[in-house]
């Protein structure tokens, strides 16, 4: 099993893993809580978020590392991307928990708190005040 899967990850050609960068922060299907790392192109970086179990999509890392060797080349230099996820509207997510965040409110032009619920959601999201105003103010 763990051989079939490494020569799998040697032969993937570096466009088949650009691709992997470009689809969404899926937290798939079931329960579990499993930490893991996604790229997220609007950000231009990777994330740290809570993988169920199953289902999902292969944008999922086990380590900040893998991701960014993964995805590193997008990433690299000032994006453009970065400053439009200010203009994204606010999203809680569609799930329950209750998470802290901070996002750009184009209404007010400031950087307001809302409840994240833990999955889904868009790059309108930063884990404190000093982060979104940094980004966005």
């Amino acid at each position: 099993g763990v051989v079939c899967l490494a020569f799998l990850l040697a032969t993937t050609s570096s466009a088949e893993r650009r691709d992997v960068c470009e689809m969404p922060v899926e937290t798939g299907r079931c329960r579990g809580f499993f930490p893991s790392f996604a790229y997220v192109p609007e950000m231009g970086r990777c994330i740290k978020f809570v993988y169920g179990g199953c289902g999902g999509n292969h944008n999922r890392f086990q380590s900040l590392d893998q991701c960014e060797r993964a995805c590193a080349d997008r990433s690299e230099g000032p994006s453009p991307a970065r400053d439009r996820r200010c203009l994204l509207p606010i999203e809680t997510g569609n799930c329950l928990a209750y998470f802290p965040h901070y996002a750009f409110d184009r209404k007010l032009k400031k950087c307001v708190r809302f409840i994240y619920g833990g999955c889904g959601g868009n790059a309108n999201r930063f884990s404190s005040m000093r982060e979104c105003r940094s980004v966005c103010e």
